[in-house]
């Protein structure tokens, strides 16, 4: 597991085509909540524009996240050799509906990742984003968990529960 703390900013724009719906700046702390010689953590800086384009009673958004690592800890010394600088992130859905998300990560040394989430609603939503979720989650490549990150990993499924989506 990765836990992903962050303090943005986010700035909404009138929606154009050319021009992102907002744009979102800020820190995020990730870390895998072990304790000892288990422990790994890193702290990002990100910028990340989106783009939202609607289909109806559907929306798609992209958005590419950029980040640049401020602390990589004692054992993630070489982790944007495999993670990379940047994400690249589709969702298409409706938050009352099924959403699709999917997040693409290349690095400059040609080590990437591919992520697919699945989540439908199973109850009302409490505020915003959080309620009860059906979760399906596909991931192949590197940088998946800190603990691991160098790593390529085959392909891994989930399914379960989520409470945020």
């Amino acid at each position: 597991s990765s836990y992903r703390p962050s303090l943005f900013w986010e700035f909404k724009k009138p929606k154009e085509i050319r021009k992102p719906f907002y744009l979102r700046a800020g820190y995020e702390h990730e870390s895998n909540g072990q304790a000892g010689s288990t422990s790994r953590s890193i702290d990002t800086l990100f910028f990340l524009p989106v783009w939202e384009v609607q289909f109806k009673e559907r929306s798609m958004i992209i958005g590419p996240k950029i980040y640049f690592y401020i602390s990589k800890g004692n054992h993630n010394k070489d982790i944007e050799e495999f993670r990379g600088f940047s994400d690249l992130i589709l969702r298409y859905g409706n938050e009352e509906n099924w959403i699709i998300n999917f997040l693409l990560r290349h690095s400059l040394k040609g080590k990437y990742a591919f992520q697919l989430d699945f989540s439908y609603p199973i109850r009302n939503k409490i505020f915003s984003r959080a309620g009860g979720y059906l979760y399906f989650q596909g991931f192949y490549g590197y940088g998946e968990t800190l603990l691991t990150y160098n790593k390529k990993e085959g392909f891994n499924f989930r399914f379960g529960f989520a409470i945020v989506r």
